[in-house]
């Protein structure tokens, strides 16, 4: 209860910075059922235009890479535009209102995104902008349908409220980070602990060319993706919970609410 008092107080305290995390994790836990139909729809084509991007980069068919990373680039707006259903869904809950309108502000929030993914891309190097079109990127459905102001003026009100909680949102994001890589390390301990000791000792399968396969670069793209899967649908609904954690001043009432009815379904 103290974690929670902290966080929608608006603290910059280590706990409140990961009370928005604790609470979509619980969000994720009690409405997967509800959230997965959007979200597979959103990655099925684009999984499908990965796995062909993987498999024309590691088998070197150069004359295929303009195909595919065109298939990537449709498919990755079909998948924008799913993930935005998602968010909205999310969006309602955590307001205790009906989903607002998506189609009209849809283009928006997809030119929102291209733009933060531009920074992110062309900004790793630097980490500050690619911190920055992180969350923007996270936030674009919720902000769009909060505020359905002018796009450049909203992304001016969101950059200021990144700079102000820089803290907070370091702290999440390293947190973040340390997740990903204890989930990685995990994958890849635990699909050479069954190649190399549990088929062999106890089904007596013969792992020669399973190893083979499992050293490729092809079979290592393909888990990271999967990897990338599974955490993605967590930033999903994480992004729109940091989203209402920098407006816990304004909203802090109704966002209390939603999170002690989080806490009373975990407990």
């Amino acid at each position: 209860m103290e974690v929670l008092d902290r966080h929608v107080s608006g603290s910059l305290g280590g706990p409140a910075a990961m009370a928005p995390l604790d609470v979509a994790l619980e969000y994720l836990r009690g409405n997967i059922w509800r959230l997965l139909p959007p979200y597979l729809t959103a990655m099925a084509p684009f999984s499908g235009a990965v796995l062909l991007a993987i498999d024309v980069v590691t088998s070197e068919h150069r004359a295929n890479v303009a195909g595919a990373c065109a298939l990537l680039t449709l498919t990755t707006c079909w998948r924008w535009g799913w993930l935005a259903v998602v968010q909205r869904r999310v969006q309602a809950d955590l307001r205790r209102e009906p989903p607002r309108p998506l189609l009209p502000r849809l283009a928006t929030i997809l030119l929102l995104r291209l733009y933060a993914n531009f920074a992110l891309l062309w900004g790793s190097l630097i980490v500050v902008p690619a911190f920055y079109a992180l969350f923007i990127s996270g936030f674009a459905t919720p902000m769009v349908l909060e505020r359905p102001a002018g796009m450049w003026s909203q992304t001016r009100q969101m950059l200021r409220w990144i700079h102000g909680a820089a803290g907070r949102l370091g702290k999440a994001c390293i947190a973040l980070a340390v997740l990903w890589a204890l989930l990685a390390a995990s994958a890849f301990a635990l699909q050479l602990f069954a190649v190399h000791s549990v088929l062999p000792s106890l089904l007596g399968q013969r792992t020669a060319d399973l190893a083979v396969t499992v050293a490729s670069s092809s079979w290592t793209m393909c888990v990271f993706y999967f990897l990338f899967v599974l955490f993605d649908l967590y930033w999903t609904v994480a992004s729109v919970v940091i989203f209402y954690d920098l407006q816990s001043r304004r909203l802090g009432t109704d966002l209390r609410s939603r999170l002690l009815e989080l806490e009373g379904a975990a407990a």
